[in-house]
């Protein structure tokens, strides 16, 4: 029962600050991890490859693995052309360009795994990043709308938009994220 669920992943919480007990809480459910706790270690392959708060985990992931982990992710496959202070500029296969926030040991002309929250795509003709996408489906969730939608280079990009008028089914729409948003590692990376 997903209340009955969401309920006791309250209690426990609140029983472990009030007590100031250490709660070791094992899962493979990543909103549940999220939920419960202060500090998460991500194992893979037999090793921790990051550890820290959930936010953390959520918003800044060391390597791809974490990235698609933890929280859904689009990640798109490019390559390094430029990298100049926190700034890359990534070019995808087909030929789009992207700018990203590079992670890690990216250099120029490395193979890269470009990683961006369905979140923090918007509907908007201007950003750092812009494409068109030709919506495939709109899926009403209550709090959000989820569009999965097409991108030239061949990619599916799920976007997370507010409920409400703004996209359909069949049409050509004009997506933006910010670079911050959008998280370069070298594709070597686990």
């Amino acid at each position: 029962d997903k209340k009955l669920r969401e309920h006791m992943q309250i209690e426990i919480k609140l029983l472990h600050e009030q007590l100031g007990l250490t709660v070791v809480y094992v899962t493979h459910d990543q909103s549940e991890a999220l939920t419960m706790s202060d500090r998460v270690a991500v194992f893979h392959d037999g090793e921790v490859v990051q550890l820290g708060p959930p936010d953390t985990l959520y918003s800044r992931p060391r390597t791809p693995f974490v990235a698609g982990f933890i929280g859904e992710n689009n990640l798109l496959p490019g390559r390094c052309e430029t990298v100049e202070g926190a700034g890359a500029t990534i070019r995808l296969q087909d030929g789009t360009m992207l700018h990203a926030t590079p992670v890690g040991a990216v250099a120029p002309g490395a193979r890269v795994v470009v990683a961006i929250r369905p979140e923090a795509i918007r509907l908007a003709e201007t950003g750092d990043n812009v494409c068109r996408a030709l919506v495939r489906s709109v899926i009403y969730l209550g709090d959000h709308q989820r569009l999965i939608c097409d991108v030239a280079n061949g990619a599916t990009l799920t976007v997370k938009v507010p409920p409400g008028p703004g996209a359909t089914a069949g049409e050509t729409q004009a997506l933006a994220w910010s670079a911050v948003d959008c998280l370069a590692f070298a594709a070597d990376a686990s």
